[in-house]
């Protein structure tokens, strides 16, 4: 008894597994923008996608502020989805230990011969990730999330966008 007791007492929460992770809800639209239509060699090729995103929360937890993650994938601004096998398996791990996790999706493309674009690709991403904070911290009271713990992550061109983000936001905006 005294051995599983100092067990429980040493589990931290954001740092060990204590929670079963669940999707609360998949396909969330988040916004929408012009996206470059297939195959991404003219910028004036465009239309209109739905800007989604899946949920991910930890099961019977009963805390209401809880820190949030917004996950962007990778592929290069080309290809990747938010239910890319690697995302979902770090959205679950994160919701484990306590987080909300949402993994979004975000434009997709760019004429790999002409580096503007490739500029702009980033530049969409980077839009994408904002207009999915902007949505999370709104519906942070039925998501349970503290709204000055909502941090932006992504792997590859997804990190790529989150770093931006944080280059490009002034003070006043990650306050």
């Amino acid at each position: 008894l005294l051995l599983l007791t100092s067990q429980a007492i040493g589990q931290s929460r954001y740092i060990d597994s204590l929670f079963v992770p669940v999707v609360s809800q998949q396909g969330v639209v988040y916004g929408q923008a012009d996206a470059l239509n297939f195959p991404y060699f003219f910028e004036t090729s465009t239309s209109q996608q739905d800007l989604e995103m899946d949920v991910y929360e930890p099961q019977g937890d009963v805390h209401t502020m809880r820190p949030c993650i917004v996950y962007a994938h990778g592929g290069a601004f080309l290809l990747g989805s938010r239910t890319d096998v690697p995302v979902v398996k770090f959205c679950n791990a994160m919701a484990a230990k306590g987080y909300v996790v949402v993994s979004m999706s975000y434009r997709l493309g760019f004429n790999f011969l002409d580096s503007a674009s490739a500029e702009r690709a980033v530049y969409r991403g980077i839009q994408d990730m904002k207009a999915a904070i902007r949505y999370v911290k709104d519906q942070s009271t039925s998501w349970g999330i503290d709204t000055s713990r909502v941090f932006a992550a992504g792997n590859s061109a997804g990190s790529i966008a989150a770093i931006h983000l944080l280059i490009l936001m002034n003070r006043s905006e990650m306050l």
